[in-house]
């Protein structure tokens, strides 16, 4: 089984079980709520989250929107990359952490982080010109970024960069 296959796989039941009743941005709280009441509770911590799915499937990503998609399996690795690590930006809304989800930049950052994401999903489902999607992406490595800074900056997090070739 490849990378991406197992990557795919783990997003799909993971978002499967922990955001089913994520409806909305708005209904953060509610959403915490019905999780909750759902038996949904986040099995890893925020740390732990980043480091054991968003970072791969964001390196998975990279990896796939360093070139402009030319055949139809490299539109389908492109497709498969944005719409799990949009997917997987659903289990912020889920989260509870003293010290980092109660902080007002905690929600902004992660409809933001939800928003260019979703965009960048949808720009590759379009087959939309090149210069779009990696504009999209630049806007998703940008959100993380400013996320790190805003919520954890005393925290040593490593500066997320786009393809070395870019």
């Amino acid at each position: 089984m490849n990378r991406s296959t197992l990557v795919a796989a783990i997003a799909a039941v993971v978002v499967g079980v922990a955001s089913y009743n994520v409806l909305s941005i708005d209904a953060k709280w509610d959403a915490k709520a019905n999780a909750a009441e759902a038996g949904q509770t986040p099995i890893l911590d925020t740390h732990n989250l980043m480091s054991y799915m968003i970072d791969p499937a964001f390196e998975e990503l990279k990896l796939a929107v360093e070139n402009a998609p030319e055949k139809r399996k490299d539109w389908r690795s492109l497709t498969m990359a944005a719409s799990n690590l949009a997917e997987m930006n659903n289990l912020f809304y889920i989260r509870s952490e003293e010290g980092i989800t109660d902080k007002p930049e905690w929600m902004e950052s992660v409809k933001k982080s939800h928003t260019v994401s979703n965009a960048l999903a949808a720009s590759i489902k379009e087959k939309s010109e090149y210069d779009v999607i990696k504009k999209n992406f630049i806007a998703v490595m940008e959100s993380c970024n400013e996320c790190h800074t805003k919520v954890v900056p005393d925290e040593e997090v490593s500066e997320i960069e786009g393809p070395a070739s870019w």
